[in-house]
């Protein structure tokens, strides 16, 4: 047996056979002790321990590990001054690969919990393996550009808001129409090729647009047929069709007026169609014949409006001055009808026309008529021609009558009422064609 110097102390018990071979263990030879032929119950170290090499702890799953104490840094790896465990997954060792735990130094007393799950561990170097945070996530700020890709919900209840304090920035910029698209809608059915747009028009200042206090439907140059009613508005210029449908009113006072501009026509065979009073199957249609060329049809303030049907009863007293005559084309019990302003020849197509006849160069004798040709294409042989003195200059007193109706033409007869005298002057002879 070696001698060894210093007290020999027995620290455990050997467990084995009674006639085992072995050295005896003192306080000097303490690394005789073979860790691989070593099996304890127990372990305990008042002071440090340093275990060199490969060092297993436990080997089963069931074994477990306290650490009551604080593990310092081990300065194991070069320019990391707070390492604290380092982790190498392969079976060998290699000096280029490994994982460790580095800490900055604690300004207080910290505690970082692991939760009992499975999972990675998320660090800054692999923040893409975060795919999913707890929904009751309290808040969240995020400096930088955020892209959320995959269908995305923000909100679990209509009670909840979100607020943009920041410009929506388009997803899709149209450099030939200068317009962006700063939002996709899919509607409930997703994933089609359907979906509207929300395109927004290069600005050239800052605008506001107001969404208004109220339930409705947006509109927008495609659906404005949508737009069943306004509000008050203070003037309004249309510059196509109108078409106003249903009850209308014009006008809430009778000092409002109602203008049609220059060269607006109301367009239609009946343009008006009068109700009255009581709103019943009679009404008064205003009806307009198609004009063979520009009228003119002047209102004048008050009477009754003559038409074909209340003429007889409504025309009293002096007519005047007709500037524009017609066939006339019943008896007449209203008195005379004057003429003028028809005309100055015997050529004419009018309803009604005069002409003047000059006597002073050819005197119509005592008791004869001085005969005048007028065409008119209103005249056939059926037509009845009413024929007047309008007009003598020079003393005469001539009377007329009609010689002779054609097609086209007819004869009158200027006459002269003198018993002692021949007619001459002038005289303007006006007649009307039935």
């Amino acid at each position: 047996m070696p001698v060894a110097a210093g007290k020999v102390t027995v620290l455990w018990e050997l467990v084995g056979p009674s006639d085992a071979t072995g050295t005896v263990i003192t306080e000097g030879n303490l690394a005789d002790i073979d860790p691989s032929t070593l099996t304890l119950s127990t372990y305990t170290a008042s002071s440090t321990v340093s275990w060199n090499g490969n060092v297993e702890i436990g080997n089963a799953e069931a074994d477990s590990l306290i650490i009551s104490s604080r593990i310092g840094s081990n300065g194991i790896v070069n320019g990391e001054a707070n390492t604290a465990l380092i982790f190498q997954t392969g079976s060998s060792y290699s000096a280029n690969a490994y994982t460790y735990f580095t800490f900055v130094e604690p300004s207080a007393t910290h505690t970082i919990t692991v939760p009992s799950v499975n999972g990675k561990i998320i660090t800054t170097a692999n923040m893409v393996d975060i795919t999913s945070t707890n929904t009751d996530l309290p808040s969240l700020t995020v400096e930088g550009t955020t892209t959320l890709n995959g269908a995305t919900t923000v909100g679990s209840a209509s009670s909840k808001t979100v607020t943009l304090t920041a410009q929506i920035k388009s997803l899709a910029y149209d450099n030939d129409n200068s317009k962006s698209t700063a939002f996709y809608f899919d509607g409930s059915t997703t994933g089609d090729s359907n979906y509207l747009s929300l395109i927004l028009e290069d600005e050239t200042v800052t605008r506001t647009i107001n969404l208004p206090d109220c339930t409705g439907t947006i509109i927008t140059t495609g659906n404005l047929n949508q737009i069943t009613t306004t509000g008050t508005q203070g003037s309004m210029s249309v510059s196509g069709t109108s078409a106003i449908n249903g009850n209308a009113i014009l006008g809430d006072a009778n000092t409002d007026l109602l203008t049609f501009g220059t060269g607006g026509k109301i367009t239609g065979s009946t343009i008006f169609t009068f109700e009255g009073a009581s709103a019943n199957g009679n009404e008064l249609s205003l009806a307009i014949s198609e004009p063979s060329n520009d009228r003119t049809i002047a209102f004048r303030h008050g009477g009754t409006a003559v038409t074909s049907e209340n003429s007889a009863s409504t025309v009293t007293g002096t007519i005047g001055t007709l500037a524009t005559a017609t066939t006339v084309s019943a008896a007449s019990t209203l008195g005379y009808v004057q003429l003028a302003n028809k005309g100055t020849a015997t050529s004419s197509d009018a309803g009604a026309s005069q002409f003047t006849v000059d006597l002073s160069g050819s005197t119509v004798a005592v008791g004869t008529c001085a005969s005048y040709t007028v065409t008119n294409n209103r005249i056939v042989t059926s037509s009845i021609i009413i024929p007047s003195v309008l007009a003598v200059t020079g003393g005469v007193a001539p009377f007329v009558v009609m010689q002779n109706i054609g097609t086209g033409s007819a004869k009158i007869g200027v006459c002269n009422m003198k018993t002692d005298a021949a007619m001459g002057g002038s005289v303007t002879v006006g007649y009307i064609v039935y």
